[in-house]
C-alpha cells in the first residue's frame, strides 16, 4: 500500500481525472443493459473498474506499461463483455417472468422458516465471537480490529458472515417490498412487513458493530433486485417511495465509511486521502504487474498450474492441501520484495489470465469468464426457480457475489463453496420446520372441518 501510496502522490491528478471524466459514463453507457439499477452490483463493479482502467490509461500515457501488454489488457476487458454479452442476448427474453417468479416465492412459509434460521445461526457465532474477541466498532481502531476479528480459530464465522448477512438482509428488504407491493393499504407495522423489519434491523445493527463498509453497501445491492421487481409489475408509486429509501439507505452507508474512516485517521483530510486511495487502489494489482514487467515471473505457468489454482481453495478447506499464498501477494512480493502474506491485491482476470495462458489466449480466458458471470446472473434462475426457497436463496446469492469473479476468481470459489456447505444443513432444518407446520395447519385444519361436518350432522337429526 506504501507503494500505492507513493506512486499516487506522484501522479499528475488532472490527467487521471481527465480519463476518469472519459471512461466513467462511457463506460457506463455501454454497459446499461446488464445492470439492473445503479445499485447493482454489476454497476458498482463498473464503477471501480472505471478507476483501475483509468490507471493502467494513465501508465501508458507515461511510458510506464508497454504497447502490447497495454493493447491485450484492453482487449481482455472487451472479451469480458462480450462473453457477458453472449449470455445477456440468450437468456435475457424472459428472464423478468422468471425473476418475478423466483422473488414471490420469498414470502412463502418456508423461505421465511430460512431467514429465521439463518438469522439465528448467525445472531449466535456472532454472539460469541464478540465475547471472545469484542466489538470492533468500539475499539480504538475499527478498521484494524475488523481485520483481526476472526483470528483465533473464528475463520468459519468469517465466512457465515460473508455469506449469510447479505443474503439475510437481501431477503428480509425483498419481503418488504414484495409485502408492500401485494398489499391494497400497506404499512411498515402491519404482520407480513413487520418481522422482516426486525430481521432486517438485527442483521443491519450487527454490520454497523461489525464496522464492515463493504457489507453495509449490500443493503442497497438487494433493494436494487426490488426495484427491479416495482418496475417491472408497473407499480410506480411504491417504486417511487423505494427508489427514496434506497438512496437514503446507500448514503447512510457512505456516512458509515466516512465515520470509520474518521475513527480510524483522525483527520479530515486523511479521510478524503484514504477515500481516493480506496478507489485508485482498485486497480493496485496492475500498477504492480505491468510497471515491475511480472510477467517474466509466470513464463512457466500453463493450463495444470491454472487447474491447480482454482482447486486449492477447496482443497485446503478440506485439508487435503495446503493452502496457496493469494496471487495477489505473490505480485506484490515480487514487485516490492516484501515478504509474502495472506493479504494483497485482487488478483484480477487480465493478470490471471496473461499468468496462466499468455498473449494468445489470455482473451479466450477473460471470454469464459464474461459467460460464466452472465449466466450466475441471468441464466442460472432458469433452473433454480425449480428448487423452491433453497433455489431461491442460492440464486441471490449468485447474483449477487458472481461479479467477483472477474475482481478475484478465488475468491468467489470460496464464497461459493462454504455458502453451499454451512447453507444446505440449515436448508435441510428449514424444510424440517416448515413440513412440520403446515402438517400441524392442516391437522387443524381437518379437525375443524370434521368439527363442523358433525354439527352439520346433529341439526339434520334434530
Amino acid at each position: 500500500m506504501i507503494e500505492l501510496i507513493n506512486y499516487l502522490q506522484a501522479m499528475n491528478p488532472y490527467v487521471y481525472l481527465a480519463l476518469l471524466a472519459f471512461i466513467l459514463p462511457t463506460y457506463l453507457y455501454l454497459t446499461r443493459n446488464f445492470y439492473l439499477n445503479i445499485f447493482d452490483p454489476v454497476a458498482m463493479y463498473i464503477v471501480m473498474n472505471s478507476f483501475a482502467i483509468c490507471l493502467v490509461m494513465y501508465m501508458f500515457i507515461f511510458d510506464e506499461i508497454g504497447y502490447k501488454s497495454f493493447s491485450i489488457f484492453l482487449l481482455n476487458n472487451v472479451f469480458f463483455w462480450t462473453g457477458y454479452a453472449v449470455i445477456f442476448v440468450r437468456y435475457k427474453t424472459l428472464y423478468d417472468q422468471r425473476l418475478i417468479k423466483i422473488l414471490n416465492s420469498v414470502r412463502s412459509n418456508e423461505s421465511y422458516v430460512g431467514i429465521v434460521l439463518l438469522t439465528i445461526v448467525t445472531v449466535a457465532v456472532s454472539i460469541l465471537l464478540f465475547l471472545s474477541r469484542g466489538v470492533p466498532v468500539l475499539s480504538e481502531n475499527p478498521s484494524d480490529a475488523k481485520i483481526l476479528l476472526y483470528e483465533g480459530g473464528f475463520g468459519p464465522v468469517r465466512y457465515i458472515h460473508m455469506n449469510f448477512i447479505p443474503i439475510i438482509v437481501g431477503l428480509s428488504a425483498i419481503g418488504i417490498v414484495l409485502c408492500f407491493a401485494s398489499c391494497k393499504k400497506p404499512s411498515l407495522l402491519q404482520r407480513g412487513n413487520f418481522r422482516y423489519i426486525i430481521i432486517f434491523t438485527i442483521v443491519s445493527l450487527l454490520l454497523v458493530a461489525m464496522g464492515s463498509k463493504g457489507s453495509l453497501l449490500s443493503i442497497t445491492t438487494f433493494l436494487s433486485v426490488g426495484l427491479y421487481y416495482l418496475k417491472i409489475n408497473n407499480m410506480k408509486q411504491i417504486y417511487d417511495k423505494f427508489i427514496y429509501i434506497t438512496y437514503v439507505a446507500f448514503a447512510s452507508a457512505v456516512a458509515y465509511l466516512i465515520l470509520i474512516a474518521f475513527l480510524t485517521t483522525g483527520s479530515s483530510y486523511d479521510i478524503l486521502s484514504h477515500i481516493i486511495v480506496r478507489f485508485v487502489a482498485s486497480g493496485d494489482v496492475f500498477l504492480y504487474y505491468y510497471k515491475y514487467n511480472l510477467s517474466d515471473y509466470y513464463v512457466n505457468h500453463g493450463l495444470k498450474d491454472f487447474l491447480l489454482y482454482i482447486i486449492n481453495p477447496v482443497a485446503s478447506i478440506l485439508r487435503v492441501a495446503e493452502p496457496d499464498f493469494p496471487m495477489g501477494a505473490e505480485i506484490l512480493h515480487y514487485a516490492t520484495g516484501w515478504a509474502i502474506t495472506s493479504f494483497g491485491p485482487n488478483a484480477q482476470f487480465p493478470v490471471i489470465g496473461d499468468i496462466f495462458f499468455g498473449p494468445a489466449f489470455s482473451w479466450l480466458y477473460s471470454l469464459t469468464l464474461g459467460m460464466l458471470t452472465g449466466y450466475l446472473r441471468i441464466g442460472s434462475v432458469k433452473y433454480l426457480m425449480r428448487f423452491g426457497s433453497y433455489g431461491t436463496v442460492l440464486y441471490l446469492f449468485l447474483w449477487s457475489t458472481s461479479i467477483t469473479i472477474p475482481g478475484d476468481l478465488i475468491l468467489f470459489i470460496q464464497l461459493t463453496f462454504m455458502f453451499i456447505l454451512f447453507s444446505i444443513p440449515v436448508y435441510i432444518c428449514t424444510h424440517i420446520v416448515a413440513s412440520l407446520s403446515i402438517s400441524r395447519k392442516q391437522k387443524h385444519t381437518s379437525k375443524n372441518i370434521n368439527c363442523l361436518l358433525s354439527e352439520a350432522n346433529y341439526v339434520e337429526i334434530e
